[in-house]
């Protein structure tokens, strides 16, 4: 009696098994033309995705080069390299790469420092590197985005343009701030 049951149990199993089987062959064949439509929908997502991350690397790298050259001032009120984040133009390269192509960081340094000391501290330049200010914007909403997710420019109401790429790790960093 226990060998029927559990040889009827066994079928009951193999037949619901294959029932499945061949259901999921017959909802694949009716899926397949929303299956298409949703790569498109994927790629939108995708889109906004790198958008958004390329605008929050543009507001780091703004938000990062601010910092770096313009918190600290000396007691005759000119600005100086901010001690904290870096005290010479090699810890400052260091710092402004994890934000920066390492060609636009070479560009900011050479705008910014000179070759006056105040005690410790490089003098740097007032004049402001960035010509249009991406932190100005309240939302990304404000920015025109193009390109690719490899590389995405950014263009604001005033004219400015960021350029975002991809570094090795696949993280954005801005290449390029021009107006």
């Amino acid at each position: 009696m226990y060998k029927k049951l559990a040889l009827s149990a066994l079928i009951l199993t193999l037949s619901i098994s294959a029932a499945a089987c061949s259901s999921d062959n017959k909802t694949s064949e009716s899926a397949s033309p929303a299956a298409t439509v949703a790569p498109t929908t994927a790629s939108a997502e995708d889109a906004s995705l790198y958008q958004a991350k390329a605008y929050i690397a543009g507001r780091l790298a703004e938000e990062k080069i601010t910092q770096l050259f313009t918190k600290e001032t000396t007691e005759d009120g000119k600005p100086v390299l901010t001690s904290s984040i870096a005290k010479s133009k090699e810890e400052a390269t260091e710092f402004l790469n994890a934000y920066l192509d390492p060609a636009l960081t070479e560009k900011v340094l050479a705008h910014y420092l000179t070759e006056e000391k105040a005690g410790e501290a490089i003098v740097v330049k007032a004049d402001p590197f960035v010509p249009a200010s991406i932190l100005a914007t309240a939302s990304q909403e404000e920015v025109t985005f193009s390109g690719t997710a490899d590389e995405v420019k950014m263009t604001l109401k005033d004219g400015g343009v960021y350029t975002a790429k991809k570094n090795a790790e696949g993280n954005y960093i801005i290449s390029d701030i021009a107006k």
